[in-house]
């Protein structure tokens, strides 16, 4: 199965978040072990402002292990 990671949680690893961080990570690894992890367009978009280019969320999302699975133009319409 593929698990789409909210932004929520990959901010929390990417600030460091003292509260947030520990708990993102568990949830990341414990999934990594039988799901497959994703972000879409509206995520990496949500990401976006926070870095310099878009190659630096693309780097990010590698060294993360995350997919990126694009929506598909017909859920767009539905």
């Amino acid at each position: 199965m593929t698990v789409l990671v909210d932004t929520n949680v990959i901010l929390d690893i990417v600030t460091d978040d003292p509260a947030w961080k520990p708990w993102s990570l568990d949830q990341l690894n414990r999934l990594a072990i039988t799901d497959r992890l994703a972000i879409n367009d509206v995520i990496f978009a949500e990401l976006a402002p926070g870095f310099d280019t878009f190659e630096d969320v693309d780097r990010l999302i590698d060294e993360m292990g995350l997919e990126f699975r694009p929506i598909p133009r017909a859920a767009h319409s539905t």
